[in-house]
């Protein structure tokens, strides 16, 4: 006597998990530092406004997927490509300011990197990255001692 295995018809199939494959870490640190980069010719002389969608996708695609200390270090990577290049007006008052200046602002979108890597893994995740670059830019004006706004994505934005 045999016996047959009846499996429910009514069960919804379950999908085909998403893969979770990350970009090499050199690959995306060089994506990450080129993001920035490229974020420099939205702002003047040049200003290629259109080129900033690129620069923030690039960025998107270099932390997407990542770990999130992984995430800060990108982040970091992109701050340090494009924040002392777009300040290098701060070295009138000194080299240092301007490396400090630099650096702190960098600071910020590590942790904007981190938390990116968090919300990849949301529903909905391309929202929550924008309100991630809004919320940072947002900080980033404010804090500390009334904040530094400068380098916002929308003045890059002017000319188009």
């Amino acid at each position: 006597m045999t016996r047959a295995v009846v499996e429910p018809t009514d069960t919804p199939a379950r999908p085909a998990p998403r893969s979770r494959r990350r970009m090499p870490l050199p690959v995306a640190a060089g994506f990450a530092a080129a993001a920035g980069l490229l974020s420099l010719l939205a702002f003047p002389p040049l200003s290629w406004w259109w080129i900033l969608p690129v620069a923030v996708a690039l960025f998107t695609l270099a932390v997407h997927g990542q770990r999130v200390r992984v995430g800060a270090l990108l982040g970091a990577a992109y701050g340090v490509a494009f924040f002392p290049a777009v300040l290098f007006w701060v070295r009138v008052v000194g080299f240092d300011a301007w490396a400090v200046l630099g650096l702190i602002e960098a600071l910020y979108v590590a942790g904007m990197g981190a938390l990116l890597a968090v919300v990849f893994r949301l529903p909905w995740w391309p929202l929550w990255s924008a309100c991630l670059w809004v919320g940072q830019e947002f900080v980033r004006s404010r804090f500390p001692l009334g904040g530094f706004g400068w380098g916002r994505l929308a003045f890059g934005e002017t000319s188009s």
